[in-house]
């Protein structure tokens, strides 16, 4: 599935499109609550992968099958992740992507999230654009959408 998510984008956007998470890496995220999983039938069509931070829940990596895109898979997937921000008592999810991709900034702005600029940048958050950055990623934003915290 990462594999197909990648080949959506044009040539050369991703450095290494055959590149996808681990298995191992994956079981471990899920037994440990970082990943979740949309299915139809036994057939995964979607995951979130997150790290949790002291100021947020950052989602890693979000991929929906494209065979199963526009459906709201994705945006089901963040609100799941989103409860799992409040029971964390974690205020917000954060995330970074392509500024200019219609699925990817466009898209989490209709959902919600803002782009972060300047001193709205964690330490965290600049550093993982960078890093991008050094990988080849360009045009990277990052981007916070907060999370209503029980009273």
């Amino acid at each position: 599935m990462e594999q197909a998510a990648a080949s959506l984008f044009e040539p050369g956007r991703i450095p290494d499109p055959d590149s996808v998470h681990d298995l191992d890496e994956l079981a471990q995220a899920r037994e440990g609550g970082r990943l979740w999983i949309a299915v139809q039938g036994t057939r995964v069509i979607g995951f979130v992968l997150a790290s949790h931070h002291e100021d947020a829940l950052h989602i890693d990596e979000l991929d929906v099958d494209p065979a199963f895109s526009r459906r709201g898979i994705g945006a089901a997937l963040l609100r799941h992740a989103s409860r799992q921000a409040r029971e964390l008592h974690l205020p917000r999810l954060t995330l970074t992507t392509f500024a200019d991709v219609p699925w990817n900034g466009p898209y989490y702005e209709r959902l919600g999230f803002v782009r972060l600029k300047g001193d709205e940048l964690s330490a965290r958050l600049r550093s993982a654009l960078g890093e991008e950055a050094a990988s080849g990623l360009t045009n990277r934003t990052a981007m916070a959408r907060p999370v209503e915290l029980p009273a």
